[in-house]
């Protein structure tokens, strides 16, 4: 409907944004919330692969002291 609606007023979207400032939270209150969760969504992954690349270097670690005795750090 929301689509129907814009395309007979001739509004083209460019961005996340674009529709999420287009549409109407009290008519679409589902597709609006959804709007705001893509605009909000980060756009890389540079976290997630610096979470896994620390992660990687303790396992390592761990792998390495492994012995009778296990030094706590």
């Amino acid at each position: 409907m929301l689509r129907n609606k814009l395309a007979s007023q001739n509004i083209t979207l460019k961005s996340a944004f674009d529709a999420l400032l287009k549409c109407n939270e009290d008519l679409y209150p589902n597709i609006n919330f959804l709007f705001k969760i893509l605009c909000t969504l980060p756009v890389s992954t540079a976290c997630l692969e610096r979470s896994f690349s620390s992660l990687k270097r303790i396992k390592s670690y761990l792998r390495n002291t492994i012995s009778e005795k296990r030094q706590m750090v």
